[in-house]
């Protein structure tokens, strides 16, 4: 049977635009992008050959830019009504 790893991965800092009780919406801070490239770093050794990423801005973002480290790895972002 094939081994399978689940790595999941928040989005990085960002600045909120709304109250907390709505969907964050705010763009990643400096701060944000480099706990992304920390994150990319630290999975650079692992065999990612798709990465799953919400429609949220943030999470496309971040998704993104850990894909440039993953030249082999499929982006699929997730379709919500």
């Amino acid at each position: 049977m094939a081994k399978r790893i689940l790595s999941l991965v928040r989005h990085g800092h960002y600045t909120r635009t709304t109250p907390p009780s709505d969907e964050p919406d705010g763009p990643v801070t400096e701060r944000g992008w480099q706990q992304v490239l920390l994150t990319a770093d630290r999975l650079s050794t692992a065999p990612i050959p798709l990465i799953h990423t919400s429609p949220l801005h943030q999470t496309t973002k971040t998704a993104l830019l850990i894909a440039t480290r993953f030249l082999q790895a499929h982006l699929r972002p997730a379709l919500f009504d």
